[in-house]
């Protein structure tokens, strides 16, 4: 099978999955095609891929797989040397990090309970490498705007990394596992498919549940329930 999925997903979270599933069928080999991009389903270059945010296609099948939550984060030693921003205007007065690349666009927006304001991009670095801005950030080179929880939470409960920017955030992003109609129609993939759904939607609950004591999303107005969802 040709999966493709980001960058972030396949360097430690992906192994375990694929793992398991060899257990229940050995001769099922795996080949990384992709970097999460639904291009890859679409132009053939990937049987199956884990995408972020909705697309749409009439080829297309895809099945929600949790939702992907974004953490604004810096080190405690890049706090107490230049402070806390505790709102999107500081911006001008901070080195703010931002994702942008085939896997998702770059975020306009943050989010408080009550208010939504755009970023000033003007005083924003966009990279397209979400490991790389993790890296520029815990050598306390800024702060990133939309860090995945799941790529942060360790650092965060270790006290490596602090959330920033207190209230606020970026939008979560809904998750799936794409691939084509054709794709669909083998039995295999359908079976595979249909673990690796399960398998994310018990990843990302598990990430917001051990995050709660550290950080939890400042706004949630639609609260996910994507097992009920299914079920139904």
């Amino acid at each position: 099978m040709r999966l493709s999925v980001s960058h972030g997903v396949a360097t430690r979270h992906l192994r375990p999955f694929l793992e398991d599933f060899n257990k229940l069928y050995p001769n099922v080999s795996f080949t990384i095609a992709g970097s999460g991009s639904i291009n890859d389903v679409t132009s053939y270059k990937a049987d199956i891929a884990c995408v972020s945010g909705m697309h749409e296609g009439k080829d297309l099948m895809l099945l929600p797989r949790g939702r992907n939550i974004y953490v604004p984060v810096a080190t405690p030693s890049y706090i107490k040397k230049f402070g806390m921003p505790t709102d999107p205007s500081d911006l001008t007065n901070f080195k703010a990090l931002q994702f942008d690349g085939a896997t998702r666009s770059r975020f306009k927006t943050m989010r408080s309970a009550d208010r939504t304001v755009e970023i000033d991009q003007k005083h924003v670095m966009v990279i397209g490498s979400i490991l790389g801005i993790k890296d520029f950030v815990l050598e306390d080179y800024g702060f990133c705007l939309d860090m995945p929880l799941f790529l942060c939470i360790d650092e965060l409960l270790e006290k490596k990394l602090v959330p920033v920017l207190p209230g606020w955030a970026c939008e979560p992003a809904p998750t799936y596992v794409a691939c084509t109609q054709s794709a669909w129609r083998n039995k295999l993939n359908r079976v595979f498919i249909k673990y690796l759904q399960e398998s994310f939607l018990a990843f990302f609950e598990a990430i917001e549940t051990k995050a709660a004591p550290v950080w939890k999303l400042p706004f949630d107005d639609s609260p996910s329930n994507l097992r009920k969802d299914l079920s139904e």
